[in-house]
């Protein structure tokens, strides 16, 4: 989006000229901005000094420098001279910092209006090269004028990783919690969000787009990669064969895969995409044998996203497991035609009906502790069952009101 400004009667800027002005390393010229709104979505920019006024256009300069990792602030910081940190971010996975840059700040005279500089041109963020993109910069600013300005908005793609750059960069800025629930919000709103995987040693397909909502992916012999919607509308073949190289290391490649993205969201406590890609995993969980993930999905949770995932994430897993994991597990064994009853979306996905349809299997066995499900049309899969306990609503119930109790006290 462009940096000029829309003279808009409805916006409560259109009186103001910006008075901020933010440098970045592969843009020519100043990204303008007004100082009374990113203060109030930046801890960096609230710290910034701010001359009263300046009798002449002061030059650019590079001078002093900051480390987001340990809180210490040179004069002329990023977030201003003698200012605290940038909301403890930039982080690597050891904890030590990805990078320091340099930020001067100056104030300058601009006709009437006092001009504050913001250098961002040396903040180099975790995991890259070079210097935070002007195109970053710029989605920021269309994020947080989104909040003041009906007319702006953070367009958003489908692919998670060109969120990271942003995620980082608002993280670094020490953004408000506000800003950061929005992009969070806005992410979970686009259709299609999903998260690249690379696909090793496979020719005709090299990466897998998996889509982080109503979508289960699995193998099917000898190397089918499909994935059915869920609710079931339709099944949809990704690759017919994938390659032997692939199949081994698939399960790897996506556990590494979610496994950054969900430490990144409980490090910035995104809530709901967290949430959103613990669903994922499990609902790739539910084609056993044939899953993308199952093999690998304790290398998923890593210590340093157990370390980092909210509080109530890991109080309502307790919970769950709490009510539901009961040591009554059963084993069913029919012959000739048995009715399964679909009682949700996943499972009648997986029949390509739709939940609350009876599918009519060739038989249930006894196999390994479980119970197989044998389907003529379909491939079997597994019933993990356990007498007794409660209903999925009364235990759904019992976390809710537990977690009320605890939120209330706390």
């Amino acid at each position: 989006m462009s940096g000029r400004w829309r003279r808009r009667e409805d916006s409560p800027l259109h009186e103001l000229d910006p008075d901020l002005h933010i440098l970045v390393d592969d843009r020519p010229g100043p990204l303008p901005a007004h100082h009374a709104v990113l203060m109030l979505f930046s801890r960096c920019v609230r710290d910034l000094p701010r001359a009263a006024a300046a009798p002449a256009l002061a030059p650019f300069s590079s001078t002093g420098t900051y480390s987001f990792g340990g809180g210490h602030a040179a004069a002329g910081s990023a977030c201003g001279a003698g200012g605290g940190g940038g909301g403890g971010v930039g982080l690597s996975a050891g904890g030590a910092l990805g990078s320091a840059g340099s930020a001067p700040l100056e104030a300058a005279a601009l006709g009437s209006v006092s001009i504050t500089v913001w250098d961002l041109r040396n903040l180099v963020l975790e995991g890259e090269s070079r210097p935070v993109s002007g195109d970053v910069v710029q989605r920021w600013l269309d994020l947080v004028y989104s909040h003041v300005d009906h007319g702006r908005r953070l367009e958003v793609l489908t692919d998670m990783e060109h969120a990271r750059s942003l995620l980082l960069f608002a993280d670094a800025i020490g953004s408000s919690s506000l800003s950061l629930e929005t992009l969070c919000r806005r992410l979970l709103e686009t259709p299609g969000l999903h998260v690249r995987v690379p696909l090793e040693q496979n020719t005709h397909v090299p990466w897998l787009e998996l889509v982080l909502m109503g979508r289960m992916y699995y193998v099917l012999q000898p190397r089918s990669l499909e994935f059915v919607d869920v609710p079931y509308t339709a099944c949809v073949i990704i690759d017919p064969g994938i390659s032997e190289a692939c199949r081994a290391s698939l399960p790897g490649a996506v556990a590494a895969a979610l496994e950054g993205w969900l430490y990144l969201a409980g490090r910035l406590r995104l809530v709901p995409l967290a949430r959103t890609l613990i669903d994922f995993v499990k609902l790739q969980l539910v084609p056993a044998g044939l899953s993308i993930l199952g093999p690998a999905v304790a290398q998923v949770y890593s210590p340093r996203v157990l370390q980092c995932l909210p509080p109530e994430l890991l109080v309502e897993g307790f919970l769950r497991d709490a009510v539901g994991d009961l040591p009554s597990r059963v084993q069913l064994q029919a012959n000739g035609p048995v009715t399964l009853g679909c009682a949700s979306a996943a499972a009648a996905a997986w029949y390509e009906c739709a939940p609350g349809h009876g599918v009519e299997l060739a038989a249930v066995e006894a196999l390994e502790g479980r119970s197989m499900l044998h389907s003529e049309e379909f491939a079997d899969l597994p019933v993990n069952a356990s007498m007794g306990g409660l209903s999925a609503e009364q235990r759904e119930a019992a976390v809710t009101q537990a977690m009320e109790r605890l939120l209330a006290e706390t």
